[in-house]
């Protein structure tokens, strides 16, 4: 059985038979499945299974977990018997296309897709705009750096890093005259932009390479990554990470679809929502003098209040 066979069987078990198509309503204990397929990094399917634990702990949900794999049956206990879910998150590659198919045959459950941008009737997705916390870190950047020169680190990863590049040199560059952005690839990325005499970069690689960190400390180059693990993992080299809160933004959609609030566009969360942010790593504890944490403050209403703002932004 195919990829595809496979994972219209899984929808098919999580959401059982054909439902009516009524209006979608959410009941008062709601009841939430997370569809994960794996791949990448596995930061998202970890973040949501958090997720789906505090949506268990604070409302009181019914919640399950199913786990696809390709060559791997889902759950076999999940039948056309039990009651179809209410809410289901998918997260993971290869969902758009055959949920986008299927989903019209069960207009009572709503589907959210993690790192997606599509929007149908009983289809939406979490969107996390990473242009402002990208803004953010170019400020905190150009503060910490000696030079004009700054670093971005390209790897494999989705869409929102674009959105996050853009932010990042906008932020950079509007504290810094004659600035210079020099992009690498590889493991001796950090050598290559040290050369160019940048001392930060942006890390944007959602597959973590360790040679790239272990160049990056040997060139004494600082990091700013996109994954907050990071910190604690690498905290000589990692000096600041995207902080993206998964949890509090399945709960918060969650609550919204609860209360008949039904999203007529992919619900969309940035720098003034708190899920989305730019955390400091230990390392900043003795460099953080007053001014810094002023022009950080002073970038971060900027973003709020719309001043810094980027037409592109991405998942």
């Amino acid at each position: 059985m195919d990829f595809r066979s496979l994972l219209v069987l899984a929808l098919l078990l999580i959401v059982g038979c054909a439902q009516s198509p009524d209006s979608l309503s959410i009941p008062d204990r709601v009841t939430v499945q997370l569809l994960t397929s794996g791949g990448g990094s596995g930061r998202w399917e970890r973040a949501s299974e958090s997720g789906l634990d505090r949506i268990a702990a604070e409302l009181d949900a019914d919640v399950r977990q199913i786990r696809y794999r390709e060559g791997f049956r889902p759950l076999a206990d999940i039948g056309a018997g039990l009651k179809p879910p209410d809410i289901v998150f998918c997260v993971g590659l290869g969902f758009e296309a055959t949920l986008l198919a299927v989903a019209p045959e069960y207009a009572q459950t709503m589907f959210i897709l993690l790192q997606a941008n599509v929007q149908t009737e009983n289809v939406t997705s979490l969107v996390f705009r990473t242009d402002g916390v990208g803004y953010l870190a170019g400020v905190l950047t150009a503060a910490l750096s000696g030079t004009s020169t700054v670093g971005i680190i390209r790897g494999p990863g989705g869409e929102w890093l674009g959105s996050l590049e853009s932010g990042f040199t906008e932020g950079f560059s509007s504290n810094r005259r004659d600035s210079k952005v020099v992009i690498a690839e590889g493991s001796d990325a950090p050598w290559d932009v040290v050369q160019q005499h940048a001392e930060i970069a942006l890390y944007a690689c959602e597959l973590v390479d360790v040679a790239v960190l272990a160049a990056a400390h040997d060139a004494g180059l600082r990091i700013i990554a996109v994954d907050s693990e990071l910190l604690v993992a690498e905290p000589d080299v990692v000096v600041a990470a995207v902080h993206i809160n998964v949890p509090e933004a399945m709960l918060r959609t969650v609550k919204a679809l609860m209360h008949g609030d039904k999203p007529e566009a992919p619900v969309s969360f940035g720098l003034a929502s708190g899920v989305v942010d730019l955390e400091l790593g230990s390392a900043l504890d003795e460099l953080m003098d007053p001014a810094i944490r002023e022009a950080l403050d002073a970038a971060r209403a900027e973003v709020i209040s719309g001043v810094f703002e980027i037409e592109r932004f991405g998942m």
